[in-house]
């Protein structure tokens, strides 16, 4: 009995931990209001992608994203992360984010910026919830960002530069003032 307990916990904290993930897909698979935001606000740099040809604009919208559902306290659906993976837009571990919220139909860009990883969190602040927001510097370093909503935007209310020195098991945990990590 106390077998079958342990292995549905195990299978029940698997299963949240999976529905929690990124959802993979393609800038195609996108809600088309969130398509069309996204082909706006994510344009690439590279020539190949920012020409007005059919090939490039098929190729621009095979290009892989995650996303994750942002919920308010109540449990609606209020935005979505959209996160790419393609080598135009990502640096070593970190990648172009996208944070977008619903206005009526349509989807408005909040802010945007480099990560390794970008998370809603389980703090609500004027019923929005809180993102936390890594950027790796290096092997042994990174810089980690909570974004508060304000009631109008998202804006760092808490920085610290993580160290994990070679041979601790322990990082070191420095706090710093938000406007250093912009």
């Amino acid at each position: 009995m106390k077998t079958e307990l342990k292995i549905i916990a195990m299978f029940l904290m698997l299963l949240s931990s999976a529905l929690g993930q990124a959802a993979p897909g393609t800038v195609a698979g996108l809600p088309s209001e969130l398509r069309e935001a996204v082909l706006r606000d994510a344009a690439c740099s590279h020539p190949a992608e920012t020409a007005s040809d059919e090939t490039a604009r098929a190729n621009w919208l095979e290009t892989a994203v995650a996303t994750q559902d942002i919920r308010s306290a109540g449990g609606a659906s209020v935005g979505v992360i959209v996160a790419f993976s393609d080598a135009c837009r990502c640096r070593d571990a970190n990648c172009g984010t996208y944070v977008y919220l619903k206005n009526g139909s349509d989807y408005k860009l909040a802010f945007s910026g480099t990560f390794s990883s970008l998370h809603a969190v389980r703090v609500f602040k004027h019923g929005y919830p809180s993102l936390s927001g890594k950027v790796q510097l290096n092997k042994a370093q990174a810089e980690s960002t909570v974004y508060d909503w304000n009631g109008k935007a998202y804006a760092p209310s808490l920085c610290a530069t993580i160290t994990q020195g070679a041979g601790r098991r322990v990082p070191s945990i420095v706090h710093h003032d938000c406007t250093k990590a912009q």
